[in-house]
């Protein structure tokens, strides 16, 4: 019996050491990530939520294009009077995205401008 319990010791001290001794790397590459100590600037109204819960994390790239952007993409974007906003672009235009939050009913009652879409969600982590 104690020498099952060594060779178990030695096989975990193994796997253990060649696990650990690999550099940790990003799950995906991204430019910038909120935490949730970050919605109170973004979220707090449940327009995204099931999709985005208060305690999930969202990796972002910075859109530099429409072409960036694709139909159903969240994005990460300033309103019109001047509120951070993550919603779904349900429709795309040539310089524009119709947005419309998840969780309502109807679509948001403005157009973005591609020049006040920030981000684009590339991933959500929950916890």
């Amino acid at each position: 019996m104690d020498k099952n319990i060594a060779v178990m010791a030695v096989l975990i001290t193994a796997w253990a050491v060649t696990t650990c001794s690999y550099p940790i790397q990003k799950p995906y590459e991204y430019d910038f990530m909120i935490t949730s100590d970050s919605y109170s600037s973004v979220q707090g109204t449940g327009s995204m939520q099931l999709t985005i819960t208060p305690t999930s994390t969202l990796y972002l790239n910075v859109v530099k294009s429409m072409d960036d952007i694709k139909v159903n993409d969240i994005i990460y974007f300033v309103s019109k009077d001047s509120k951070n906003i993550v919603h779904r672009c349900i429709y795309k235009l040539k310089e524009s995205c119709i947005t419309k939050g998840d969780n309502n009913y109807i679509v948001d009652d403005f157009i973005v401008p591609i020049e006040n879409i920030k981000y684009k969600v590339i991933a959500i982590k929950y916890y």
